[in-house]
């Protein structure tokens, strides 16, 4: 009897349980995934923590007028839903770029600043070196139990100065991370592993 009193409640657990997760911005409810929203945002928005936000195409960008002279710049890569399809709010992008650029940064011995891709403009005058990272692609691919791996393709361009266009050097790097369900922990599992790959095998001649 009482073997069949447990029985019933770990059925009932289950019944208001949702398998996978319910994604960021929605809550589980009677075994169904809902918007923590209510109403549901409007399109063009999504949902964080109860209130509607802009869903924003690129990262918002401050443009820097004053950076001092390095003798190495590392340009961080643009990154919106064209280069990286999914639901990703800012803070989740600018960790992305963080993480590549942290990558590459293990690399250089010398003085070296990250910068925007709107900021070369800006210290076009220094006597430096110029790395652009580049994410050339990433997707997710279905595995196990509904969750996903993502895949991420990244180029590492090199240039013996900020003003030339035409690089003497480039390097890719491919990996594919662990899986996971939505979108945010299989792109951070990818980059991550894509990330380590940079640690150990970008080779910088400058």
């Amino acid at each position: 009897m009482i073997f069949l009193i447990i029985a019933s409640i770990t059925e009932a657990q289950v019944s208001d349980s949702c398998y996978p997760p319910c994604r960021d911005g929605f809550i589980c409810h009677n075994g169904e995934c809902v918007s923590e929203c209510n109403p549901p945002c409007p399109k063009g928005e999504q949902c964080n923590n109860g209130e509607c936000e802009k869903i924003h195409d690129t990262l918002v960008q401050i443009i820097r007028t004053d950076i001092p002279c390095k003798s190495v710049f590392i340009v961080k890569p643009d990154l919106g839903p064209q280069i990286v399809p999914g639901k990703f709010n800012e803070i989740e992008l600018r960790s992305v770029s963080a993480m590549l650029t942290n990558a590459v940064q293990s690399n250089i011995d010398s003085d070296n600043e990250v910068i925007s891709a709107g900021e070369v403009s800006t210290v076009m005058n220094c006597n430096a070196k110029k790395i652009v990272v580049k994410v050339e692609s990433y997707h997710k691919e279905p595995a196990v139990i509904g969750q996903f791996v993502g895949v991420i393709t990244i180029s590492i361009e090199l240039y013996d100065s900020m003003q030339q266009n035409t690089l003497y050097s480039i390097q890719k790097f491919k990996a594919e991370g662990g899986r996971h369900w939505g979108d945010t922990v299989p792109l951070e599992n990818a980059v991550k592993s894509v990330s380590k790959s940079i640690r150990r095998h970008l080779k910088v001649k400058m």
